[in-house]
């Protein structure tokens, strides 16, 4: 599976986030430097390792796969799934996880959707 490098910083950063670590606290559980670790948040690394994925994934307790574009797309129907082929629609999909999960830490929904009404 090839890792696309916007999508996996989106990931490093949201998943850093949710387990309330520091750029700091992780590149020190994958014994690096922070300035290091950075240039994955970043998209300096052009091409990351599956090792590095594998290793941020236990720290960040996640499934490595959550760090690949194309994670879960075997239940879409095949017209979505070859509309996911075409270039451009990668980005309208970051975007809507995005804004999804941008709502979801401003507290306007949960994690399934749901409004939270206050």
């Amino acid at each position: 599976m090839e890792v696309d490098v916007k999508y996996l910083a989106e990931r490093l950063i949201e998943f850093r986030d949710l387990a309330h670590k520091s750029q700091e606290d992780v590149a020190k559980a994958l014994g690096m430097k922070q300035s290091s670790y950075s240039k994955y948040e970043t998209c300096q690394i052009k091409k990351p390792g599956n090792l590095f994925i594998n290793k941020v994934a236990k720290v960040l307790e996640r499934d490595p796969s959550e760090f690949y574009l194309d994670n879960g797309s075997d239940f879409l129907p095949s017209a979505v799934r070859l509309w996911l082929e075409k270039p451009n629609c990668k980005n309208y999909i970051i975007k809507a996880y995005s804004d999804f999960y941008a709502d979801v830490s401003k507290g306007i929904i949960d994690d399934d959707g749901n409004p939270i009404i206050k």
